[in-house]
């Protein structure tokens, strides 16, 4: 058949040797050999810095003692990463019968190990929010096919969302290096602030809900449900691994101190949803008269 021999791919099973890998990879080992004449060592960060950076992934303003530390363990890295590939621990993919497109990474373009300063993480915040209202609009458009305010607030932003991610890129710092008990955290630690905002609201709202899982699989009284669990896991790992990473080096390109303005008038902005909406919450159709309704299904 043609093409059969595509599927014959002998480094699946043997190692390649030496010679071979470094005559594919000769640019990893290049880089490789620079990255390692120019590394410089960097002390661990200390005291009150070196807790919130290592612990929290949090940087007080741009903290150069901690980026210059990150930078260190990044290309410790990628020096490792690349001796990998050199000693055959790697799959070579630019040996596979149909060879796969590679480039050995220098920088920390993506790397999630890192930290992140307030007023990064403050926009990721507003971010995450303003995606995750998106989302539920576009699902009651989709479902019911009208525009459906979701949420407690009148503005463009669900805060359970925002919270949620800043909370995993916070608290689960130290899981970042086990993507499994990442996502088993990130399910926890979203499941029980779903619960408890669900529960919260509720009590302060005259038993108002504004979601109810009744009837989904496993569901616990009606405020989470094994479905949205699995959500919230897999939508964490997309947070730590993926979207931050990306975020922040975009928001750093931006001048601080305009990116501080945003931040300050958009809580300022946020603050003023949130006390005008606990007197006025945002309620109706699609939003809390939802039995019968395809958005009830929507947290």
């Amino acid at each position: 058949m043609e093409g059969s021999e595509l599927l014959s791919d002998e480094y699946l099973y043997s190692k390649a040797s030496a010679e071979t890998l470094h005559a594919a990879y000769g640019d990893v080992a290049e880089t490789v050999e620079q990255l390692s004449s120019n590394l410089v060592p960097v002390d661990k960060p200390n005291g009150f810095v070196g807790f919130l950076s290592e612990w929290l992934g949090v940087r007080i303003l741009h903290a150069r003692s901690v980026t210059k530390y990150e930078e260190y363990r990044e290309q410790l890295h990628q020096i490792d990463t690349g001796r990998e590939i050199l000693d055959g621990a790697i799959y070579p993919g630019r040996l596979a019968p149909a060879p796969m497109a590679f480039r050995f990474r220098e920088s920390r373009t993506v790397s999630s190990d890192r930290s992140y300063s307030l007023v990064n993480l403050v926009m990721m915040f507003f971010i995450f929010c303003f995606v995750g209202w998106v989302w539920e609009v576009s699902l009651a458009f989709i479902s019911e096919g009208t525009f459906v305010n979701r949420g407690t607030l009148h503005g463009p932003w669900l805060p359970i969302y925002g919270t949620g991610g800043v909370i995993i890129l916070i608290l689960l710092k130290k899981l970042r290096k086990k993507p499994l008990f990442e996502f088993l955290a990130a399910m926890v630690l979203c499941g029980g602030l779903e619960y408890f905002s669900s529960w919260y609201l509720e009590k302060t709202h005259g038993g108002q809900r504004w979601w109810d899982y009744t009837g989904y699989f496993l569901n616990l009284n009606g405020r989470i449900c094994a479905e949205g669990l699995l959500t919230f896991g897999l939508g964490g790992l997309a947070i730590v691994y993926l979207l931050a990473p990306a975020l922040d080096n975009l928001l750093s390109r931006i001048d601080t101190r305009k990116l501080t303005v945003v931040a300050v008038v958009l809580l300022a902005f946020y603050c003023v949803d949130q006390a005008y909406s606990a007197q006025h919450p945002n309620i109706g159709a699609g939003i809390t008269d939802y039995k019968g309704s395809a958005t009830s299904q929507v947290s």
